[in-house]
């Protein structure tokens, strides 16, 4: 069914019913219209707070309580509903400890969960008493896991990678052999938020509702709007859209809109600073577009001193059109860009230290990796790894500042860590003799 006629459904149901959002029983369980029959069981005393196991084999139910175990039946195929039929206090459901029941080929299965064993306790449901024991699959498993019965076969999910699921279907034997192995996708991903922004004030753990199919791969939040990356490529954003330079038709509170971004291009990677008000977005060509507000020079435009705050539609960055981009990162007033030849470009306040193109010369070796973070710089060489304070520490004893800078070299399995304390242009000098010295 297209996508489109899934969301049409949607709308036309939450019209009927009255409301902007059709709840659903993954989010909100099941409604209590939904219920048909109920009834009390009176020959079992069971307390309120108590933990009871149930099972069930089409016609009896089978009740494990801190009193035993209890054979009532249903109502259904002949039985009397509510009568218990048998019952042994042999096996007991205790507060100490956890218990798990089955039932699979005409056998009730019980086994102690806080046992080391791998094996389950074979009961006969007519006369309750112990068969023996069979070994239960899938314990050993690494991971997380469930194990249950659907009346034939011991079944298994477990959590596997990519945020998948794999169903095992088990024979019950005195040694189960897998029958069927069936793997599962997520059907849709809920994303959460917490804390609070200016443009989400529920600081509540709470799910976003992004309202399209598509499969969001990364969200990042500035100071006035989110964006959010779809495994596609596509860039959705929300908040206050003329912080991001579109003048009207942005969506209304809570809404997500695709990113308007000139010739449509697949986005691999985007960053948005921290409290920022900017964000560069990488296209699968390496070009880089800048959206937001640049007041520093942080969309690479030169500037001499602070100009006025303007916000921008994603535009390319000129300054780059010759170079591959890979990786992006911003900060509050700051820009980074990584190259296909590991060439690092800064642009904003931090440009400082960078010559005439921008190009920031702190290391010799090529780099594949910058992050930011508040006041501070990351970047990851091939084979080491540098850490740059860009905020100069004052030194009260010479009264001039001098800057902090500390290399952690990762080479041939050792680990190199020195802290400098020198001004730039030594520490400069000392960063090359580090980098160039045998390990």
């Amino acid at each position: 069914v297209p996508t489109i006629l899934n969301a049409l459904q949607r709308s036309v149901q939450a019209v009927l019913v009255g409301k902007i959002q059709i709840q659903d029983w993954f989010g909100n369980g099941i409604k209590r219209a939904a219920l048909m029959n109920k009834w009390v069981l009176k020959e079992v005393n069971i307390d309120e707070d108590e933990h009871c196991l149930l099972q069930t084999d089409g016609s009896f139910l089978y009740l494990l309580c801190k009193d035993g175990l209890y054979k009532v039946g249903s109502g259904y195929s002949g039985t009397v509903r509510g009568h218990v039929y048998n019952s042994t206090s042999r096996i007991r459901n205790r507060k100490e400890k956890r218990s798990w029941l089955g039932f699979a080929q005409g056998c009730l299965l019980y086994r102690d969960m806080n046992s080391h064993s791998m094996s389950a306790i074979k009961i006969n449901p007519e006369t309750l008493e112990q068969e023996g024991t069979i070994t239960m699959p899938g314990l050993q498993a690494d991971g997380q896991n469930i194990i249950f019965t659907d009346g034939e076969y011991i079944n298994q999910i477990a959590a596997c990678k990519d945020d998948g699921f794999v169903v095992r279907i088990y024979a019950t034997s005195s040694d189960p052999a897998l029958q069927q192995e069936l793997q599962l996708k997520l059907a849709r991903k809920c994303l959460h938020a917490c804390g609070i922004s200016l443009f989400d004030l529920e600081k509540d753990l709470h799910i976003i509702s992004t309202g399209f199919d598509e499969e969001a791969a990364l969200i990042a939040a500035g100071r006035e709007f989110a964006l959010m990356k779809t495994a596609s490529g596509k860039i959705y954003y929300t908040g206050k859209y003329q912080s991001l330079g579109i003048k009207q038709g942005g969506p209304s509170a809570g809404k997500w809109v695709e990113l308007p971004v000139t010739k449509s291009p697949k986005i691999v990677q985007f960053s948005v600073g921290h409290d920022g008000s900017h964000a560069l977005l990488v296209a699968e060509d390496g070009s880089v577009f800048f959206t937001g507000s640049a007041s520093k020079g942080e969309d690479g435009e030169s500037t001499k001193s602070r100009r006025q705050p303007k916000p921008y539609k994603p535009k390319k960055m000129i300054k780059l059109e010759t170079k591959t981009a890979v990786y992006t990162a911003c900060n509050n007033g700051s820009s980074s860009i990584v190259t296909k030849d590991g060439e690092l470009y800064m642009f904003g306040k931090d440009a400082i230290y960078s010559d005439s193109t921008s190009k920031y010369h702190l290391l010799e070796c090529p780099i594949k990796d910058a992050r930011k973070r508040e006041k501070h710089l990351k970047s990851t060489e091939l084979n080491s790894s540098v850490w740059f304070n860009s905020v100069p520490p004052f030194d009260h004893q010479n009264h001039h500042n001098r800057h902090l800078l500390l290399f952690v070299v990762v080479a041939h399995q050792f680990w190199i860590t020195c802290l400098v304390h020198l001004p730039f242009t030594s520490m400069l000098r000392q960063a090359q003799q580090m980098f160039t010295m045998d390990v």
